[in-house]
């Protein structure tokens, strides 16, 4: 990125020069507003007069006027991405999102609870609001830089639990300012998604030629952007602007609350904040333990609900809200754009007392756990970077829901996968799972979780057939954590049901389907960061002079084991591995990340004369038996299997399981078969009912039982 700054002139120069026919925001007259959203969705023809601003917030409409609009919370400092409308985290961003239809499932859903207040405010377009995608058709949300004045909300109302929803009570804003009627939206401006010059979607259909400036940050993106077009006499004089952002200023009435007036203060300061994602203001304001405003802790509380308390009871964060005893209606706070902190409340006292409440719940439920989870037995996040990913396509078990149509599918900036190919296309009902080759798609053999800001599907027509409409249940992805054996999965897009359909041209690709990702999205299935048992199983040969006379040992790190005394061929002993004698755990439990040294080898059991044995594997060749000393033991399989701490689920290697190898314990020959096992080698045992479910991260709180039977 370049450094140094932009001025005015230059920015509207540049934009003059690169997009000369939106120098000026358009004048069309616009349509009334329709009262009543249609069942099925319709993609009008034109761009929409009206978009809908959704928030579950008290007090409501009262403080948006007081205010005098809504402009997005930033975090501060700001990375670059908070300027991208596809690249805002939890933390923050420039965009307010606003949808074209408010009864839309994926709207409702997504700002509301349906057990609160939902807030409506129906907004007049104008020029500072983009749609998000290229296709009319996929835009039912829509995004506003820098957000929206009062003076451009036409009307509001206020919906209930059990309210007539296709009838709210509408009531008429009377300071909307009629001149916001002679705007539209800018439509698709892909320069202001935030994707980075690297991201493979810059190879896709219309985006190609819509690539930003290589030597432009994305902040400075936006301010271009907004700057060509305040070039509107009017426009500049709607918004009041002044040459740079916010676009939208509002008078906040936020009280600042001295801790020394909070109840129950130590329980703030003492909190650990590297348990949870925080704006770095908030985070430094509270660090220096001087004053917090409410809204400050409102961001605290969310966070805390995100991070943990969301986990818990399995639940969505809301409810997990109520159980504190945070104030009602803010535990809506920033649903709206995907918890980008877009509402905002008045700030009172309660909140920060409702925060020191909850955090002193929060530290009596971690009591019982302390020692594997991290500082006060918080759950850290479940991990930063992925080594394996799994994805899932479900298909909409339905008439007509498959397709003639190849598919592919693309994970943040891999590149494209087939999913399902001629003449495998899927039929209704199937579930394709794939498992991504992370050295192909993303030249690396872990991806960070953070990369993953994308899913999309595309499809293609290969014959006649092809082209046809087909439903999509739900997409997937299930991840395992590089540094344990923890696996989390992303389930927000599990029941979409969502209709889609390819270009009409042969053999060339278009994406049916696209959803953004946070970090936030994933959830844990198995957390696993500790092992609380370990067992080891040796199988001699089975073949002619497979056994000994010989006693077989095994050892494992520090540890010595007798396996087998005198076995016959095809003998098999599964023996469990003291943790503490062999790896000095003093817990009884060892790191995943733990490497396992062993050695399997014979001694004698009153024989002075060496003997031979053999490690059962898959039956050797011909040639190889013929070569084998006739006093020989030929070694078996290895097989080992650990039990993960608290989620109890078992995993296993098997690396060492189709050996095939002869030892003896006599000068000149090799008498030890010797291996490592490492953190890549465990593999998860067979998912079935008994072994594979899901648990809530509230289970792993609770006290360890230890069970000192096998695996």
């Amino acid at each position: 990125m370049r450094p140094g700054d932009w001025t005015s002139l230059a920015l509207a120069v540049s934009w003059t020069l690169q997009y000369p026919s939106q120098i000026q925001a358009r004048f069309s007259s616009k349509r009334p507003p329709p009262t009543d959203a249609p069942e099925v969705y319709q993609v009008p023809a034109v761009e929409p007069s009206v978009l809908y601003f959704m928030c579950a917030l008290a007090p409501g409409p009262s403080w948006l006027r007081a205010a005098g609009g809504l402009s997005p919370r930033l975090p501060d400092p700001s990375p670059d991405e908070a300027w991208g409308y596809a690249t805002v985290s939890g933390l923050g961003g420039a965009w307010a999102q606003l949808w074209r239809d408010w009864m839309d499932r994926t709207a409702l859903e997504a700002n509301w609870d349906f057990a609160s207040t939902l807030y409506l405010y129906e907004v007049s377009t104008c020029p500072n609001i983009v749609s998000h995608y290229s296709q009319p058709e996929l835009n039912r949300a829509y995004w506003a830089l820098g957000g929206f004045l009062w003076s451009q909300v036409v009307r509001y109302a206020a919906l209930n639990p059990g309210d007539d929803m296709q009838n709210p009570s509408w009531i008429n804003n009377s300071d909307f300012n009629a001149d916001w009627e002679s705007f539209h939206t800018s439509g698709w401006q892909p320069e202001l998604s935030g994707y980075s010059l690297g991201h493979p979607i810059w190879r896709d259909g219309d985006w190609m030629d819509r690539v930003p400036a290589v030597a432009m940050t994305r902040h400075e993106q936006a301010l271009l952007f907004v700057r060509g077009i305040m070039q509107n006499t009017l426009l500049r004089s709607l918004f009041d602007w002044r040459g740079d952002f916010p676009l939208v200023r509002v008078s906040d009435s936020a009280l600042s609350v001295p801790l020394s007036e909070i109840g129950g203060q130590s329980a703030i300061e003492s909190f650990q904040l590297d348990t949870l994602r925080l704006p770095d203001d908030v985070a430094r304001t509270l660090r220096e333990k001087e004053r917090l405003s409410g809204e400050a802790c409102r961001v605290i509380s969310l966070a805390i609900s995100l991070s943990v308390w969301k986990h818990i009871d399995h639940q969505s964060h809301r409810r997990g809200w109520r159980q504190t005893g945070v104030r009602h209606g803010d535990e809506e706070y920033c649903q709206a754009a995907k918890e980008t902190n877009q509402c905002v409340s008045d700030a009172e006292a309660d909140d920060c007392r409702a925060l020191s409440n909850a955090i002193g719940k929060l530290k009596a439920a971690s009591l019982t756990n302390t020692r594997s989870y991290g500082t006060e037995g918080l759950p850290r996040t479940a991990c930063s970077r992925l080594r394996r990913i799994r994805f899932i396509l479900d298909i909409a078990d339905e008439h007509g829901a498959g397709t003639y149509d190849e598919i592919s599918a693309r994970v943040g900036i891999s590149s494209s996968f087939i999913i399902a190919d001629e003449p495998h296309t899927p039929s209704r009902g199937d579930s394709i799972q794939s498992e991504l080759s992370l050295k192909e798609g993303f030249q690396s053999e872990t991806v960070a979780v953070n990369e993953i800001d994308r899913i999309s599907i595309s499809a293609r027509r290969v014959n006649v057939f092809g082209a046809d409409w087909w439903k999509i249940k739900g997409v997937r992805l299930v991840g395992q954590c590089s540094d344990s054996l923890t696996t989390i999965q992303l389930d927000k897009f599990a029941s979409i049901n969502q209709q889609v359909q390819s270009g009409s041209e042969w053999q060339t690709w278009t994406e049916v389907w696209a959803g953004p990702v946070w970090p936030e999205d994933w959830n844990v299935a198995n957390y696993c960061t500790h092992l609380e048992s370990v067992e080891i199983e040796v199988q001699l040969g089975s073949s002619l002079a497979a056994g000994t006379w010989d006693d077989i040992m095994v050892q494992v790190g520090h540890q010595e084991l007798t396996m087998m005394k005198q076995p016959s061929a095809g003998a098999y002993k599964r023996t469990r591995v003291d943790l503490k004698q062999a790896f000095g755990a003093a817990d009884g439990v060892i790191s995943v990340t733990q490497p396992i040294k062993f050695s399997v080898f014979s001694v004698p059991d009153g024989r002075a004369i060496g003997d031979s044995w053999k490690l059962r594997g898959k039956p050797m060749e011909r040639s190889l038996r013929l070569s084998v000393p006739s006093n020989a033991t030929r070694a078996a399989g290895i097989t080992f299997r650990s039990r993960c701490q608290r989620s109890g689920k078992v995993y296993k290697i098997d690396k060492y399981a189709d050996i095939q190898v002869w030892r003896l314990r006599d000068e000149g020959h090799e008498s030890h078969f010797s291996g490592k096992v490492s953190l890549r080698d465990w593999q998860e045992e067979s998912k079935t009912a008994a072994n594979y479910h899901e648990m809530p991260l509230g289970d792993w709180l609770k006290p360890i039982v230890v069970d000192r039977g096998r695996v």
